[in-house]
């Protein structure tokens, strides 16, 4: 057994601790919930009600229906097998809450791309595409916080609300 490894093991495990407990005590510094009708006409429609995040830098958001029902799952996984776009993982939920996610390099442009106005190569729920109805978009922006404790952040809510869409972790895992 090499010991290097299990020396560097140790001190990757004290190094997530560490994170850990940054994350048992992160607080949002702002809170902004937008309330959005799909199918929209276009981005541009979108970006006034969006304006807000030109202050937001790293964030945590939740995509949240009133009405939580196997048919957005069966909406969803339809559009998700025509293969036209990367959708992500379907989960084995009904769940108020659609997605969770994170952001760390400008939150308009993740969201541009889940309501589907991004590259089709990019894994996002693409909303304008399959989604009909009423959703809400709760955005909580936690100023310079390391991404590593973000995406423990992100982990833990997406744990707590199930989701109906997407994957824990982070894509660099």
């Amino acid at each position: 057994m090499n010991i290097d490894a299990i020396s560097k093991q140790s001190s990757y495990l004290d190094d997530l601790q560490a994170c850990i407990d940054i994350a048992r005590n992160a607080h949002f510094l702002s809170h902004e919930s937008v309330a959005i009708e799909f199918p929209v006409v276009s981005w541009a429609a979108l970006q006034e009600s969006l304006a807000f995040t030109k202050e937001f830098h790293r964030s945590i958001y939740i995509f949240n229906v009133e009405n939580a029902s196997a048919s957005i799952s069966k909406a969803f996984s339809a559009y998700k097998d025509t293969k036209e776009r990367a959708c992500p993982k379907l989960n084995a939920y009904v769940s108020k809450a659609l997605y969770v996610g994170s952001s760390t390099t400008g939150i308009r442009n993740r969201l541009k791309q889940h309501f589907g106005f991004g590259p089709k190569s990019t894994y996002a729920l693409h909303l304008n595409h399959w989604f009909e109805g009423d959703l809400s978009l709760d955005i909580f922006d936690y100023g310079d916080l390391d991404p590593s404790v973000l995406q423990l952040v992100e982990d833990s809510i997406s744990t707590a609300l199930k989701p109906m869409f997407g994957k824990q972790g982070g894509n660099n895992k």
